[in-house]
């Protein structure tokens, strides 16, 4: 068990669920969405790694901001500006590598507390 500082209403869950729920949904046949953990010192490493299409470059720069959905037939384009905001809420940062044609990772890092 690794002791956490994050908000008491579980708000991180819905970073999970929208990171998670994208990965699923981005391609059709092989629905591979796979998580890693690493502990650092002084953060917690989360990637959620998808087989799906990857991100075009040209849409990468405009990948957290609100409103911003490509190529999605439902959605709002708020999920990924949600998730950064939460994550920046924790002190942290949120990125992705983008492998176009062979999948996506998204990467955040957050703070572990500091011992007394």
């Amino acid at each position: 068990m690794v002791p956490m500082n994050v908000d008491p209403r579980a708000v991180l869950r819905r970073v999970f669920h929208n990171l998670l729920h994208n990965g699923r949904r981005c391609h059709v046949r092989r629905r591979h969405v796979m998580l890693r953990f690493t502990l650092k010192e002084a953060r917690v490493i989360t990637e959620i790694e998808d087989t799906g299409p990857g991100i075009a470059p040209e849409i990468a720069s405009q990948l957290f901001e609100p409103f911003a959905t490509f190529g999605k037939k439902q959605g709002t384009g708020l999920g990924l500006s949600i998730c950064k905001r939460i994550i920046e809420d924790h002190q942290g940062r949120i990125w992705f590598e983008a492998r176009p044609g062979q999948g996506a990772v998204f990467i955040f890092s957050i703070p572990r507390p500091q011992k007394s």
